[in-house]
């Protein structure tokens, strides 16, 4: 619907002319603070940051009442964030810093006596009695294992390891959000994102009261495989314009004012399928994959880490046995 269409539905008041406040209290049919809201003719839901929860019509209300569904409370009367169990956004919640986990895990593999080389090309590998012999811009290296967890550059690395894998390099805009205002509150992490759709999906991430980082993101591929070594690494005006389009149609009482500042890129290795293989080349041995994480390569790495491990070590994925499902296929 366009932007400038009149409503047809309403929640949290009784009619669309009505701008009194539903009852008193907390219930199903109070909206406090609705910062984000996802419809279609079937179903409403509303995030209302106040109550800590989320609200769900089913079918969209044309003259307000009470909600069909409740996310992250245990009751419609709650509203705090430690009620035994029931979480929409907590005061211990936070976000990983990459920068800052990428080097407490580089700490973690030199104290237990690993070596790292950053800036190091791989230009070469072959097969010796003992494993493998791979060449590199600074010397030789000799191992018995090798694993393949070069994110979007994974296709390269196969190539030289004579096992080649389907990872295809997508790139990902974000961007800085300037506020006209300074929020009071924390907002949660919101995303409107419908996989399998073939469109991009707007985010926004609290970084301090007046600022956001907002982008796009989706897990399909939409693009030719992008060249790692050498894509566009600030945000395009298309990428621009698009968020803000987003923005203005999911959060109009954010986006009103909004001034959106630095961006910049990154890329998904989207993995067969959009899955991430995790285990042993069938069809070269010694070459553990480690590859198509997608935009998830950060919160799945623990998991993936220890997978790896456990295909070296017992040769089979104790950690999580189901895990096999995401072996590479023989």
């Amino acid at each position: 619907a366009s932007v400038d269409a009149p409503a047809t539905r309403v929640a949290g008041h009784r009619s669309l002319d009505d701008c009194t406040k539903v009852g008193g209290g907390v219930s199903g049919e109070v909206l406090s603070h609705g910062v984000a809201a996802f419809g279609t003719a079937q179903v409403l839901f509303v995030a209302d940051s106040a109550h800590n929860r989320v609200l769900g019509w089913s079918p969209p209300p044309t003259a307000g009442g009470m909600a069909s569904v409740l996310v992250g409370q245990l009751t419609y009367a709650g509203a705090g964030n430690d009620d035994g169990g029931a979480r929409f956004f907590g005061p211990s919640d936070g976000y990983v810093d990459p920068h800052r986990y990428c080097g407490l895990v580089a700490d973690s593999v030199r104290a237990a006596g690993g070596e790292i080389r950053t800036g190091t090309r791989l230009e070469g590998a072959e097969r010796t009695a003992a494993g493998w012999r791979l060449r590199t811009g600074a010397g030789t290296v000799d191992c018995d294992v090798v694993v393949n967890a070069a994110g979007a550059w994974a296709p390269r690395i196969g190539e030289l390891l004579g096992a080649p894998v389907g990872v295809v390099p997508q790139r990902r805009q974000a961007a800085i959000a300037h506020l006209a205002r300074p929020l009071a509150y924390v907002p949660p992490f919101f995303m409107h994102y419908e996989p399998g759709t073939g469109r991009l999906g707007a985010y926004i991430r609290y970084e301090r009261p007046d600022q956001l980082i907002v982008g796009l993101h989706t897990e399909d591929i939409l693009e030719a495989p992008a060249d790692p070594d050498a894509y566009p690494r600030g945000s395009s005006q298309d990428f621009l314009e698009d968020i803000a389009e987003q923005l203005a149609g999911r959060l109009p009482g954010l986006a009103d004012g909004m001034r959106l500042g630095n961006g910049w890129s990154g890329l998904y290795p989207m993995g067969p399928g959009g899955h991430p293989q995790v285990g042993p080349r069938p069809d070269a041995p010694g070459v553990v994959d480690a590859v198509g994480f997608g935009g998830s390569g950060l919160q799945a790495s623990p998991a993936a880490g220890l997978l790896v491990t456990d295909w070296i070590l017992h040769g089979e994925p104790r950690t999580i046995p189901a895990a096999r499902a995401i072996a590479p296929p023989a």
